[in-house]
């Protein structure tokens, strides 16, 4: 099997030839393999040909380190929509289909934090059709961004 058959065959509920492995975000690739992933930062001010070269870059430095980890999914994070995209054909350019390509398509609310969560708790309390609107917004938007992204090759 290959990695992506692998990743599909547990998500799907059927036995793969071995458990697939992934983290939704790897945070250790300076500390195990020299430097970090590209960030958004990284990349403003940049001329469209120098974030070209260095998302490209970025992609080969993320085969390698998630080859080395026998990863059957790729994660992209840390970048903009259309970075994350312009990544995504690079990677596919790369490595064809033999990975799963994952990224953060979640619409829902975030987890508030500190004193936040207590005004979180009494908008959905005070104002339900509000918070229920807001919610579909965001379930709209996500909808729309992943669709982007899986044209882009995201999986």
């Amino acid at each position: 099997m290959t990695p992506k058959e692998r990743a599909v065959a547990a998500l799907t509920l059927k036995v793969p030839d071995m458990v697939p492995t992934f983290e939704l975000e790897f945070q250790l690739e300076e500390e195990m393999f020299g430097k970090p992933f590209l960030r958004k930062n990284e990349l403003i001010g940049k001329t469209s040909k120098e974030k070209e070269r260095l998302i490209k870059e970025n992609a080969e430095y993320m085969v390698r380190v998630y080859e080395a980890l026998e990863y059957s999914i790729i994660p992209l994070h840390y970048l903009e929509l259309e970075d994350m995209k312009l990544t995504a054909q690079y990677l596919r350019e790369l490595v064809g289909n033999k990975y799963m390509l994952t990224a953060h398509g979640d619409g829902t609310f975030a987890i508030p934090s500190g004193d936040k969560m207590t005004e979180f708790i009494y908008r959905l309390a005070d104002k339900p059709e509000e918070a229920k609107e807001a919610a579909e917004v965001k379930a709209n938007d996500a909808i729309e961004r992943n669709k982007g992204l899986f044209e882009a090759g995201v999986d």
